[in-house]
C-alpha cells in the first residue's frame, strides 16, 4: 500500500481482535505514506497468529474507535507516524501487541483511550518505543503503557497521561526497561503518578527524568 487512505470504514459487529481498516492474514505487508483513520467496528489495522511481518512507515493511524492497532504477527514496525485520537473498550486504545514484537520508532502517540490497559499501548508480547512521545493518553492503568510480558523504551517523553488506578505513564507487570527518558507530569488516581512497578515485574531505569507526576498514595 502506497499513499492509499483507508479510512471510515464500518465492521457492522463490532470486534477489537479484528481490523475495520485492513485486517491482515498470513501475508507480510508495507504501508508507505497511508492513512488510516476514523474506522468503526474494529482496529484501524489488526494482524492475525498467521501473518508475517507489517511495516507502517510515514503514515497516520487516526481516530479509530475500537482502536488503533491490534499485533499479532512475527513484526509489526511503525516509523515516523502519528497514532492519535483512537479508542478501544478493549486494552490498548493505540496499540494491543497481543504477541510477537511491535516496534514504534519517532512517532506520537498523543490522546488515545482505553477503557481497560494501555491508553497508548497495551504489551502481552515485546515491544519496543524509541524516540517517541506519548502524551494525553488515559487508560484504567498505565495511561500510556501497560506491560505484561517486556517493554523497552529509550529517548522517549511520556507526558499529560493518566491512570485511573496505577501507573499515570507507565504500569510495569512485565519486564521493563526505561532508558533516557523524560516521565512528567502524568497522573495516576491511587498510586504510581509516573511509574507503577507490580511486584511481579522487573526491569531497570538508566538516565531518566521522572518529574512532577501525580498519586495520592
Amino acid at each position: 500500500f502506497v499513499g492509499c487512505d483507508i479510512s471510515s470504514n464500518t465492521m457492522r459487529t463490532p470486534n477489537t481482535s479484528k481490523g475495520a481498516g485492513v485486517h491482515i492474514n498470513s501475508s507480510t505487508t508495507d504501508f508507505d505514506s497511508c492513512t488510516v483513520n476514523g474506522n468503526f467496528g474494529g482496529r484501524g489495522i489488526a494482524t492475525d497468529g498467521n501473518s508475517g511481518n507489517t511495516y507502517f512507515w510515514y503514515g497516520e493511524i487516526n481516530g479509530n474507535t475500537h482502536g488503533g492497532i491490534r499485533s499479532a504477527c512475527n513484526r509489526f514496525d511503525i516509523r515516523y507516524s502519528t497514532i492519535n485520537g483512537n479508542s478501544s473498550t478493549d486494552h490498548g486504545g493505540a496499540a494491543n501487541c497481543n504477541w510477537g514484537v511491535l516496534y514504534i520508532y519517532r512517532c506520537e502517540v498523543n490522546d488515545n483511550l482505553s477503557s481497560q490497559e494501555g491508553g497508548g499501548v497495551y504489551s502481552s508480547g515485546t515491544t519496543y518505543v524509541y524516540y517517541s512521545t506519548f502524551s494525553g493518553n488515559t487508560a484504567s492503568n498505565g495511561g500510556a503503557v501497560s506491560n505484561h510480558l517486556y517493554f523497552r523504551t529509550h529517548g522517549s517523553v511520556y507526558t499529560l497521561n493518566q491512570a485511573g488506578t496505577y501507573g499515570g505513564a507507565i504500569y510495569m507487570y512485565g519486564t521493563t526497561y526505561v532508558g533516557e527518558c523524560t516521565v512528567a507530569g502524568n497522573t495516576a488516581a491511587n498510586t504510581g503518578g509516573g511509574l507503577y512497578a507490580h511486584s511481579h515485574g522487573t526491569g531497570g531505569h538508566t538516565r531518566s527524568t521522572i518529574v512532577r507526576n501525580n498519586s495520592p498514595n
